[in-house]
């Protein structure tokens, strides 16, 4: 025990009390010499007059030990696990935000080289088509995502944005695959143009659904 300590707060006490050493010491039955011992910390107050101050302060026997409020320490440390938890949240953030820059680098890249392998082997209108269904699905896809509330926090979007990469990959390879099986064009004529809607819809269909269940199953496990 620090006995300084203890003395400063059974003075911090009184004067919040608004009581001289002499008006306390009356109170107390005891001599105003005594309290200015106990306030020096030159000496401690025994433990029956320990009992009389801590109800005539108001104020738990253990925080008089102390030297100081429990409130106060607890509100000390309050203020420290906040610290720590914005620090903690600081850095997360920092970390989602170098992987979303890698992800969108990675994924613009990937989305070029099959946009530009598109284009070297079908028409431009073929193409203009498939990115025009491209862009409606991503519309709907983006839509569908906010419904759910698992995949508006940050680690959420994150993973919706690399799904989404995903798919759009994925959809030009399946659409390659099909116009080009076997290393030749294939002209489906009309039907061709259901077969990219429907590939391309179902590609981000499933993405969505499979990011959606992950993302719930994540925040599932963090409450």
């Amino acid at each position: 025990m620090e006995l300084k300590k203890i003395g400063a707060f059974l003075k911090e006490l009184r004067g919040e009390k608004g009581l001289t050493q002499e008006q306390l010491a009356e109170h107390l039955n005891v001599s105003g010499r005594t309290v200015s011992r106990w306030e020096t910390g030159s000496n401690m107050p025994d433990l029956d007059i320990l009992l009389l101050l801590s109800d005539y302060y108001a104020v738990d026997i253990r925080e008089i030990l102390d030297g100081e409020r429990k409130r106060e320490n607890m509100e000390k440390e309050r203020i420290e696990t906040l610290k720590k938890a914005a620090d903690y949240s600081s850095l997360r953030e920092r970390a989602l935000l170098k992987k979303l820059i890698l992800i969108v680098v990675a994924g613009c890249a990937a989305w070029g080289i099959s946009f530009a392998v598109m284009l070297r082997f079908m028409d431009s209108v073929t193409v203009g088509f498939i990115v025009l269904v491209f862009s409606l699905a991503g519309v709907l896809y983006s839509a569908g995502m906010l419904c759910f509330r698992a995949n508006r926090r940050i680690d959420g979007c994150l993973n919706c944005l690399l799904a989404a990469f995903i798919g759009l990959i994925t959809g030009n390879i399946l659409l390659l695959i099909l116009f080009f099986g076997g290393g030749t064009y294939h002209n489906y004529g009309i039907i061709g143009v259901y077969y990219c809607v429907l590939t391309i819809l179902a590609v981000f269909l499933l993405t969505g659904i499979g990011v959606t269940l992950f993302n719930k199953r994540n925040s599932d496990r963090q409450k």
